[in-house]
């Protein structure tokens, strides 16, 4: 059953998809065993006990199976109840896990009651401990970097990223607007002066030169 308890938090990605309502993380050491939800099989989150059978759910499974049938899933006692288990509940906080994020390589382990605050997206919550591979998604493109990757890709690489033209100083847009369609046709950029073979002038500057000289 031990085995059962931890493994049924590794399975295929299908699975964990489906298997929403449940506690999803491995575990340094098996939970007790009584915390696995017999709805969902994962350990159970905010867990509910039933006293006819003494079971223990996942709130949100207990609940949904008491809006459907009149009976306890486990022993079929009819018009069953439940109360909140807060014994197993602060157990269950207790219980050392892993990083969600261990398979990509980090290496946190520690109170199930601190594993949302480590895993959060906060940027800041890297300084303070935090998951550097949970993903957090860049607000100008909405494609997702590892938290710490996200700052230098926002502010260095990132396509969709507000930029204002080096020449001008005037035309504002994103990063790729600005360089590949702006740039090229910029009044300003520097181009060379018929008038004065070799240098360079602005398109504007220019302009004027020439035609004061076909005039």
């Amino acid at each position: 059953m031990a085995e059962g308890i931890s493994q049924s938090l590794s399975r295929s990605t299908a699975k964990r998809q489906i298997s929403e309502n449940g506690i999803e993380c491995e575990f340094v050491v098996d939970p007790p065993k009584r915390s696995q939800c017999p709805i969902c099989l994962y350990v159970v989150k905010d867990p509910q006990q039933t006293p006819c059978c003494g079971k223990v759910f996942c709130k949100t499974c207990i609940s949904k199976i008491k809006k459907e049938f009149s009976y306890c899933p486990t022993c079929k006692t009819d018009n069953f109840h439940y109360f909140p288990d807060k014994g197993l509940k602060q157990e269950l906080l207790s219980c050392t896990v892993y990083c969600n994020y261990k398979s990509s390589g980090c290496d946190w382990q520690g109170a199930l009651g601190d594993l949302d605050k480590h895993m959060s997206t906060g940027t800041e919550q890297q300084d303070e401990g935090g998951c550097k591979f949970v993903p957090i998604k860049c607000p100008y493109c909405q494609k997702d970097y590892r938290r710490d990757e996200v700052e230098e890709h926002q502010n260095s690489h990132c396509g969709s990223r507000p930029f204002t033209c080096q020449i001008c100083q005037d035309y504002k847009s994103t990063y790729d607007d600005v360089i590949s369609v702006h740039k090229p046709n910029c009044t300003y950029r520097p181009v060379e002066c018929r008038n004065n073979a070799g240098k360079f002038c602005t398109t504007e500057r220019w302009t004027n030169t020439y035609r004061k000289s076909a005039n």
